[in-house]
């Protein structure tokens, strides 16, 4: 691991998993942390990771067809 992260390729990455189904609100005993790594994305210029954003077929504010 510390060769792929020295040369950026992956980084660190921590999760948050239910051992199994939960009826009701879930105790610390429900759940486990597993560390792994997961492949650098490269951030993008703004807010999209450097693509574009999904045009709308129509506007949101658009009333429907008659």
């Amino acid at each position: 691991m510390a060769a792929a992260s020295a040369n950026g390729q992956e980084v660190p990455n921590k999760r948050v998993i239910l051992k199994s189904y939960v009826t009701g609100f879930p105790t610390e005993d429900d759940m486990e942390v597993v560390t792994g790594t997961a492949p650098r994305r490269a951030a993008g210029v703004g807010g999209h990771g450097g693509q574009e954003p999904l045009r709308l077929l129509r506007p949101v504010h658009a009333r429907p067809h008659d």
